[in-house]
C-alpha cells in the first residue's frame, strides 16, 4: 500500500496548490485530479500467498519428466509441493485505463488488464512411504532419487519446466480470484477519489483480463551456477 499513500499525499498536495490565495477559498480542480490518477503507474491491489500439492503422475513435464519421473513414480510415492505468492496490479499508464466523468461529482473508471507475477518461494517433493519432504534439486536429493547423468543443464530444464507448472496452477486460480482482486482495486481507488470529494464512482472491469506478466524463482540463484 506504499504507492497508495504516495497518491494520496500527492492529491493532498495538488488540493493545497489549488487554494486561491487571494481571499483564502478553496478551489479544487476535481476533474483535473481524478485524470492524474494515470500518473500514480503501477497501483498494487492484492497479493495471495499460497502452497499447493501436485501428485507426481499429474506434473505437466512433457518429455523431461517422462526421462527422469517415470523411474521416480515406479520407486516411490511422491507429491510436489509448490510454495508460492501472486502479485496482482493495474498499470493504469495503459491505454485502456479511462476515467469518464459523468457529472460533475460522479465518474466511472474503465479498467485495464490486471498483471499479475508469481514469485516461487520453494519446490520440494513429499515422500508418501517415509513420511518426510525431500530437498528440492539438492545433492542428497539427487544422489538418492534421480539416476545418473542428471546434469547442470537438466537441473535448470527442470526448474523451467517447474515454473511452466506453477504457471498451469495460477491459471486455474484466476477465476475463483478475480472477484477479490477487482473489489480490493475498488476499494482503493475509491478511498482516492473520496478524498478529492468525489461522491460517486463506477467501474468497468469488461477488458480487465488477467495476464502472466512474470514468473520467478528466488532460489534459482543457488542451484543454478
Amino acid at each position: 500500500m506504499f504507492i497508495v499513500g504516495i497518491a494520496i499525499t500527492a492529491i493532498g498536495f495538488m488540493w493545497w496548490r489549488s487554494r486561491d490565495s487571494s481571499n483564502g477559498l478553496e478551489v479544487v480542480d476535481v476533474h483535473s485530479s481524478i485524470t492524474n490518477l494515470e500518473s500514480l503507474g503501477t497501483l498494487n491491489v492484492y497479493k495471495v500467498m499460497t502452497k499447493e500439492i501436485v501428485t507426481a503422475s499429474d506434473h505437466l513435464f512433457g518429455s523431461f519428466g517422462e526421462k527422469y519421473f517415470s523411474w521416480l513414480i515406479s520407486k516411490k510415492k511422491l507429491a510436489m509441493i509448490f510454495t508460492f505468492d501472486i502479485e496482482f496490479s493495474y498499470d493504469l499508464k495503459s491505454e485502456k485505463f479511462k476515467i469518464e466523468a459523468v457529472t460533475d461529482q460522479h465518474y466511472k473508471f474503465y479498467m485495464p488488464e490486471c498483471n499479475y507475477s508469481l514469485s516461487i518461494k520453494d519446490i520440494s517433493f513429499y515422500d508418501e512411504q517415509n513420511a518426510k519432504v525431500l530437498p528440492w534439486l539438492l545433492p542428497d536429493l539427487i544422489s538418492g532419487v534421480f539416476s545418473d547423468g542428471f546434469d547442470e543443464n537438466d537441473r535448470n530444464m527442470l526448474i523451467k519446466e517447474a515454473k511452466k507448472q506453477v504457471s498451469t496452477i495460477a491459471e486455474g486460480m484466476m477465476s475463483s480470484l478475480q472477484g477479490d482482486v477487482q473489489n480490493s482495486a475498488r476499494t482503493t481507488l475509491k478511498q482516492i477519489a473520496s478524498a478529492l470529494q468525489v461522491r460517486e464512482v463506477e467501474f468497468d472491469f469488461t477488458d480487465s483480463k488477467s495476464v502472466e506478466n512474470r514468473v520467478d524463482y528466488i532460489a534459482e540463484d543457488r542451484v543454478a551456477t
